[in-house]
């Protein structure tokens, strides 16, 4: 135990005169170079500080990356900023809008204030963008909003009628789809959709969109296809086909309201006696009355 004691005494003695705790002094030892590496005077350079030549800053790295952050991605949006609004949902609502006076609202300024005229004007250019960047699914968009705000009819027949004379391959596209749902939806037995989209078309004759003898033209064929359910005698009764054959003729005969003058002036006048003449026959030949 004396040696061991001895031994560590005098290693003690050692390491006080030119250990650790010396050298800290005379520029040597692990302290000082690591209060060296982390911001000293030494050779180890300033790692935080960077007072040296090669050493690492912490603080430019936070810069650089608060650099390229504010470069390539952008400014953050803060709180109290409005979201952006997407651009399909934004024609939509702007379709849904069409023919209403705008009310003024702190996170949509793009209805705040308008009139009527104003929200035709917005929806045109809303359209115009998404024509060109080729929006998926556009024309789908524009027909359930004519479907969803049948009452808008008039309104969607001049903003079509404005597209037709910048655009009219699209104008004619979406009426392709509409013409190829009209169809679809009436084989499968749904005549809410024809009707309202027969709608459309009347009043596209006011726009010069589409000719008044096409649109007589497709409610003359509506018809035959009512009174042949009527005169066929397959159910004497009328019970399994007259429901679905007067809302073909009531489609038709709201469709002649809706173009008005367009489709009973002169330039069209035997096809729309014939409309009315074969909606008197099926009238007439209806079973069931009241």
């Amino acid at each position: 135990m004396g040696d061991k004691d001895t031994y560590r005494d005098d290693h003690r003695d050692d390491y006080r005169r030119g250990g650790y705790r010396d050298h800290r002094n005379s520029g040597g030892g692990y302290r000082q170079d690591y209060n060296g590496y982390r911001g000293g005077s030494g050779r180890g350079r300033g790692y935080r500080s960077g007072s040296g030549g090669g050493g690492y800053d912490r603080r430019q790295q936070q810069q650089g990356s608060r650099h390229f952050q504010s470069s390539y991605v952008g400014q953050k949006r803060g709180r109290d900023e409005p979201e952006a609004l997407d651009p399909k949902r934004q024609v939509i609502k702007r379709l849904m809008k069409i023919g209403e006076p705008g009310q003024f609202s702190e996170t949509d300024k793009t209805t705040a204030g308008d009139t009527p005229e104003k929200t035709v004007e917005n929806a045109l250019w809303a359209l115009k963008q998404e024509i060109k960047h080729k929006t998926e699914n556009l024309n789908e968009i524009v027909l359930e909003a004519v479907i969803s705000c049948s009452h808008k009819a008039a309104h969607y027949a001049v903003l079509l009628g404005l597209l037709h004379s910048e655009n009219p391959d699209w104008v004619a596209a979406l009426l392709s789809d509409a013409g190829k749902r009209f169809e679809s939806e009436l084989a499968a037995g749904d005549v809410r959709g024809p009707r309202l989209l027969l709608r459309l078309f009347s009043c596209l004759t006011g726009t010069s969109v589409l000719h008044s003898a096409d649109v007589l033209g497709l409610m003359e064929r509506v018809l035959e296809v009512a009174q042949a359910q009527a005169t066929a005698g397959v159910d004497p009764s009328g019970l399994t086909w007259q429901l679905w054959s007067d809302q073909l003729v009531y489609a038709v005969l709201g469709g002649l309201v809706w173009g008005g003058a367009h489709l009973a002036g002169p330039v069209a006048a035997d096809q729309h006696s014939r409309v009315l003449d074969r909606a008197a026959e099926y009238m007439a030949a209806r079973p069931i009355q009241v």
